[in-house]
């Protein structure tokens, strides 16, 4: 685990990441959702893809942004995917049944010389480059969103982003910075210290966000 503020490593994190998923607490502070689309914004400029997810319904004041980014209510989904290499098999029906809680693929018909290794399974889904935390003092402030995908969380380079004390360094890169009152003055400062100017989009949110508890 790397515990640093370090430019380079910020930077390095964002610029080799193709999508990104922003994810800022709902448990406490309002203007960490302003926070998260300020730095959102930022990333879609980049001209990477970027989605935020927020369970809760917006704030009157942000639902302008609503429609301008990829927001997410829940994690993505995963689907599992049965493969079957039925070359030379002249497959005719399939279905399936459901029996204790189980359930099961029939494909009629096949030879009784049919080699089980001709069956596969793939897990498919969004795939996320670097996940970045906003606002939460540890994962678990996150509920389900980390305890239904905990293996998904230690895989991915997490950059947390919090100005308490008591936060937990669970990030790749931790940035907890007490001295700033708000995460929007906290985000304001980061994004001037990683050289990146605020687009309209972005400043607005930030702005909208100083307002904010």
């Amino acid at each position: 685990m790397l515990i640093s503020d370090d430019k380079k490593h910020v930077l390095d994190l964002i610029e080799n990441a193709k999508k990104v998923l922003v994810i800022p607490d709902t448990t406490e502070r309002t203007d960490a959702l302003s926070a998260a689309l300020a730095i959102s914004f930022i990333i879609k400029d980049l001209s990477k893809e970027v989605s935020l997810l927020y369970s809760k319904e917006f704030p009157i004041e942000l639902k302008e942004f609503e429609n301008l980014l990829d927001i997410k209510k829940v994690f993505d989904q995963k689907s599992l995917v049965v493969g079957i290499n039925y070359k030379d098999t002249p497959v005719e029906k399939i279905n399936y049944y459901i029996k204790d809680e189980t359930l099961n693929l029939v494909v009629t018909p096949i030879p009784s010389s049919f080699d089980l290794n001709r069956v596969s399974f793939t897990k498919t889904g969004e795939t996320y480059d670097l996940i970045i935390v906003i606002g939460a003092k540890n994962l678990g402030e996150l509920g389900n969103v980390y305890y239904e995908n905990t293996e998904y969380f230690r895989k991915t380079p997490v950059l947390s982003i919090d100005n308490r004390d008591e936060t937990a360094n669970f990030g790749t890169i931790n940035i907890n910075e007490p001295e700033f009152d708000t995460l929007t003055e906290l985000m304001y400062n980061k994004l001037a210290v990683w050289g990146f100017k605020p687009n309209k989009n972005a400043a607005k949110a930030l702005l909208l966000g100083f307002g904010q508890e």
